[in-house]
């Protein structure tokens, strides 16, 4: 990965494009450098230590598609998500789905607190989740609370990694790796292979995956229950 100011970017083998994942040629992988110093410009990367030129020049640019949303979709249509977590994760988790069905928003900064940072790793489970719930609810257009929103990425930004903050800053502005826009378009529009694309979600990072796609179906659930 890259380290730019206050943004991680992810230099990556693989076919996904992501708002933070610059695409890298298969071609190049066995001259790859661990570790270098690296000039970025609007047209290249150069790898210093190693003399390595990525040309960006005719790169393609990734926009999130913005998500279609099935009329009259119904709770009933959303799967159902049962993963191993602790009793303590299980209760925010429930605390959030509360504040969201009652629409007590002015709690909702309060209760997504205490999951900022709660986990481990690059980004913990905590910090995965609520990307799930800040994507899902761009389906939903009566969701203005563009006050409420801001305020979760300022405390995402002081209480968790760097990499989770970009995640979610992304992710609430309807930007986010192409697995998870695709596995909620596929979810809340009913889709054949939906279940092709919950699958591919899945095997996104170690667990990351998974918390997101908990997040989205409490998300759902809690938004469409009336």
């Amino acid at each position: 990965f890259l380290t730019v100011a206050q943004q991680i970017l992810f230099l990556s083998f693989e076919p996904y494009a992501g708002p933070l994942t610059i695409n890298i040629p298969k071609t190049i992988k066995s001259h790859f450098p661990a570790k270098s110093n690296v000039t970025c410009t609007s047209e290249k990367f150069l790898f210093e230590q190693d003399n390595l030129i990525i040309d960006t020049k005719t790169a393609a640019l990734y926009e999130t598609p913005q998500l279609m949303i099935a009329p009259n979709l119904s709770p009933f249509a959303i799967p159902t998500l049962e993963l191993p977590s602790s009793n303590l994760f299980n209760e925010k988790i429930a605390s959030i789905a509360d504040t969201l069905q009652q629409h007590q928003l002015e709690n909702l900064v309060t209760i997504v607190d205490t999951l900022l940072g709660y986990g481990t790793g690059l980004t913990p489970e905590g910090d995965d989740f609520i990307l799930g719930m800040l994507y899902s609810l761009q389906a939903f257009t009566s969701f203005k609370q563009q006050q409420i929103i801001d305020k979760i990425i300022h405390h995402a930004y002081e209480k968790t990694t760097t990499l989770s903050a970009n995640l979610i800053e992304c992710a609430a502005e309807g930007q986010v790796d192409e697995r998870i826009h695709d596995s909620l378009q596929a979810i809340i529009t009913n889709r054949d292979d939906r279940q092709t694309a919950i699958q591919n979600l899945l095997g996104w990072g170690n667990s990351s995956g998974k918390m997101v796609l908990k997040g989205m179906m409490a998300t759902l659930h809690s938004m469409l229950i009336k």
